[in-house]
């Protein structure tokens, strides 16, 4: 069985530190979205180049 749990929290920074926070996620954001096209690019030439036969049942 598998339990799914969840846990959330809510952020108050100081006034000096919400732009700091609103960068660092800016910047983590570009990273993800980078690497998910990334990856993405390479699953399509993947599957691309992948044989698309099925095996022959015995």
């Amino acid at each position: 069985m598998l339990i799914r749990k969840a846990v959330r929290y809510r952020l108050e920074p100081l006034p000096e530190q919400g732009p700091l926070l609103s960068r660092a996620v800016g910047c983590v954001r570009f990273v993800w979205i980078a690497l998910s096209l990334s990856r993405r690019a390479i699953w399509s030439t993947a599957a691309a180049s992948c044989p698309t036969e099925t095996w022959p049942s015995t």
